[in-house]
């Protein structure tokens, strides 16, 4: 294909995509979408771009799949989104839902998971999750990952990580200005009290928390 036998490389990779024993179905179809874009036939790479995204539906081919359509199409696209959830995990649902302009729907999806974004940990994708609820407006959301890096952290005793958390506290304090309905969850206040009886003993942390104060 890098030869410019686009049409000898679609006689290869077509057939293969229709295997059953399509193994390794993500390659085939990124060199299916390099043939159809140096073809010129923006139709079909809509198409296979869909294909991609469906079977690894995570930021980038969504992103990479949203920039090729627009109007209507790419309104068909958040809609469908919203109402079949893709196969994949919370953290890379919401930030899904943020690219596609669906910020309320990522709220509600952050806040039903708030549990099993702990259990991530404090990953770099966990905090792009953070980062990005932020950016859009969303203080609830952003504490509720806040929250869950901070007590992640906390209850693996990552000491190495303690700075992280003394920052990130220090930023659930900002945002609590913005919020007025917690619904449900605890206020920043009864948080920090809450995290202060569980972790009492974890000295270390505290003391960067005096000093951020």
């Amino acid at each position: 294909m890098d030869c410019g036998d686009i049409e000898q490389a679609l006689s290869i990779l077509l057939p293969l995509k229709t295997r059953q024993e399509f193994s390794d179905p993500e390659s085939t179809l990124d060199m299916l979408d390099r043939a159809y874009g140096q073809l010129g036939d923006p139709a079909k790479r809509v198409g296979v771009r869909r294909e991609r995204f469906w079977i690894k539906p995570d930021l980038t081919s969504y992103c990479r799949l949203a920039k090729l359509i627009d109007g209507p199409e790419l309104e068909s696209l958040r809609e469908e989104i919203a109402l079949k959830p893709p196969a994949c995990d919370p953290v890379t649902y919401a930030r899904v839902l943020l690219a596609a302009d669906l910020p309320l729907l990522a709220q509600s999806l952050i806040i039903a998971h708030a549990k099993t974004l702990e259990i991530e940990g404090p990953t770099h994708r966990l905090a792009a999750l953070g980062q990005e609820a932020t950016e859009f407006g969303l203080p609830l959301a952003a504490t509720v990952v806040w929250r869950a890096l901070i007590n992640s952290i906390l209850n693996h005793g990552k000491s190495r990580d303690y700075h992280l958390g003394t920052q990130l506290l220090a930023e659930l304090q900002d945002l609590s200005a913005d919020i007025s309905d917690y619904r449900g969850l605890p206020t920043h206040r009864e948080y920090e009290a809450e995290l202060y009886s569980r972790h009492r003993l974890k000295s270390q942390f505290w003391r960067r928390v005096g000093v951020t104060k």
